[in-house]
């Protein structure tokens, strides 16, 4: 977490957690935008108009 706050250029996104390996294995995949997408349909968030 140290790292995270005090990088110059942090990652996008940190993988934290028990899911952590199947999170590391999408975001090889997934562009961070479509997961951001998928996460807020999931969510039920309200969309940019």
């Amino acid at each position: 977490m140290e790292h995270a706050l005090t990088a110059n250029k942090p990652k996008t996104r940190y993988v934290v957690g028990r899911d952590a390996q199947i999170q590391r294995v999408i975001a090889k995949v997934v562009p961070d935008r479509i997961r951001d997408g998928l996460a807020q349909r999931q969510l039920k968030l309200p969309g940019k108009n």
